[in-house]
């Protein structure tokens, strides 16, 4: 590996996360002027009620839950197997790797890990974690296109994209290591458990939504919910904050949802999150999860 490739890796890496923080700084700022203009947006999340907050914070730990889930196929795709006291801390502290950490680094964190301490190679994991994104982009899709009045149009967009998808896989499954990830009753539980995580994903929006807009249906929750899964894809900052926000408002066509409750529902998200990830904390400090997971070599 040459010094010039080294050069260009650590540079497009740097100018990605100049580029992340630079959105990042703009998009708080823009939320700071929003609020400022627009006071009855902090009025609004103010008068959301504690049964509702607490509902939105249980399907988040919900979704946490399908998100170990997911690892525990995985693991069990490259013929590991993981307890699930360590399997759920590994997820709990990933998540806030995935949060607070550069570029959606959570993903790494735990490819790392199991390298470690089962030897699974970052090859092996990386292919199997594919059929979780795979699975996860096509739900997506499918939730995106509710909102084309046009069928034909959807169809088209959706064959498209998974036979793209199909050939994307394909083609890292060429070696023979590749091939013994493939478990057929493994990969449609990873189908179903994903399903599962994008409905959980649209019940959290809806809930959100309903609580600022009683005329929001599930119908424009569910596009809601394609729109802002596809932001995650394209991350560059926390969260993708500003980035996810930005394909809900160019999908503002779709889900037909006002731009004042696409941005005071994104508001209450994060603030719920922030709450959710500050529990998470808790858990990750009283366990000593940091030091249980450590992938620095004793001394």
């Amino acid at each position: 590996m040459s010094i010039t490739y080294l050069r260009e890796k650590l540079g497009s890496s740097r100018l990605r996360a100049v580029f992340g923080i630079t959105i990042l700084v703009a998009t708080v700022l823009l939320f700071i002027e929003y609020g400022r203009t627009h006071p009855e947006t902090f009025s609004q999340i103010g008068a959301v009620g504690f049964g509702t907050l607490g509902l939105i914070l249980l399907l988040y730990v919900l979704f946490i839950g399908t998100n170990a889930a997911i690892l525990f196929i995985n693991v069990r795709m490259c013929s590991q197997r993981i307890s699930y006291s360590n399997g759920f801390l590994l997820n709990a502290y990933s998540t806030l790797v995935n949060f607070f950490g550069p570029l959606q680094s959570g993903p790494g964190f735990r490819a790392v890990y199991l390298k470690k301490k089962f030897g699974i190679s970052l090859k092996s994991f990386g292919i199997a974690s594919l059929f979780y994104y795979g699975f996860y982009a096509i739900f997506s899709l499918c939730f995106l296109l509710v909102g084309f009045t046009q069928v034909w149009l959807g169809l088209a967009v959706l064959i498209g994209v998974g036979a793209l998808t199909l050939i994307f896989i394909r083609r890292k499954l060429k070696s023979n290591e590749a091939r013994s990830l493939i478990h057929p009753k493994l990969i449609v539980l990873v189908a179903f458990v994903t399903l599962v995580q994008v409905f959980l994903i649209s019940l959290i929006y809806f809930t959100e939504l309903r609580s600022l807009d009683a005329t929001v249906s599930f119908k424009q929750a569910i596009i809601y919910t394609g729109a802002a899964n596809f932001g995650m894809f394209v991350s560059l900052t926390p969260g993708a904050i500003g980035i996810r926000e930005s394909f809900l408002l160019f999908a503002e066509r779709l889900h037909h949802i006002p731009e004042a409750t696409v941005l005071t529902a994104s508001l209450l998200d994060r603030a719920i999150y922030f709450v959710f990830l500050a529990g998470i904390f808790a858990v990750v400090s009283l366990f000593h999860v940091q030091r249980r997971l450590s992938t620095r070599p004793a001394r």
